[in-house]
């Protein structure tokens, strides 16, 4: 008997509303980021600070959390082409270069393009405050510059994570019990009930607070909250 032609059996495909609903899209993998956080200039509003220090300037680096250690790699060779090896502390295991500090290397030689070349390789995010603090001392809103300078630190940092959708977390030198306390507790409030402009959704979690000498990217935020200070200082 002569055997019928083979058809392909039909395939049911479902209608595109039905794959939206039951296949799941890709969707953006979101990295958290973090910001390290330190100042230039003292916040004292003694006639004599003012004169010296006339800014106060709060800079914070942020590097997402996936980068971590591309960047501390990065800034070690920044740390050395400012500190040759040979001035590296031979009792420290591994040893390591002293802490960078923007004061002290912003005059030296090898800083402008050690610096450049480490922000080409790490691109990190950089977004700062400068305080005028003899205009600071005119008004009555806020007690000291630094805690002028933090909140608005904060909401800037917040504003650039909300357009990112990148959630962060802060980082900052310890400045002592008694002041840290102080800080975690100001930064609490401004997450429950937000600052006096904005609220906050995007910075997460608690600062925290750490020791500048032994964390690159605070050591990172302090070289550049100096560079932007010198901007500031040396225009006025």
């Amino acid at each position: 008997s002569a055997s019928l032609p083979w058809r392909r059996p039909r395939v049911r495909v479902p209608s595109p509303a039905l794959q939206n609903r039951f296949i799941p899209r890709r969707r953006k993998r979101h990295m958290a980021f973090l910001f390290y956080v330190d100042e230039s200039g003292s916040p004292q509003l003694q006639e004599k600070a003012i004169r010296e220090q006339p800014f106060l300037v709060m800079a914070a680096v942020g590097i997402r959390m996936a980068d971590w250690w591309d960047f501390e790699k990065a800034f070690l060779a920044f740390a050395e082409a400012i500190v040759p090896r040979d001035r590296w502390d031979p009792l420290v295991d591994p040893p390591g270069p002293p802490e960078i500090k923007g004061a002290s290397v912003y005059k030296d030689p090898a800083f402008p393009e050690a610096l450049r070349n480490l922000l080409r390789s790490t691109r990190p995010t950089i977004i700062a405050v400068a305080i005028d603090k003899a205009a600071f001392s005119l008004q009555s809103a806020f007690d000291d510059p630094y805690t002028m300078a933090y909140e608005m630190l904060l909401e800037r940092v917040d504003n650039w994570a909300e357009e990112k959708k990148e959630h962060s977390i802060l980082v900052l030198d310890s400045r002592g019990r008694h002041q840290d306390a102080s800080l975690r507790s100001l930064h609490a409030a401004f997450q429950r009930r937000g600052t006096s402009q904005q609220p906050i959704r995007w910075c997460i979690e608690q600062p925290f607070m750490v020791t500048s000498a032994l964390t690159a990217g605070v050591q990172m935020a302090d070289v550049a909250a100096h560079v932007i200070y010198r901007v500031f200082r040396d225009a006025k």
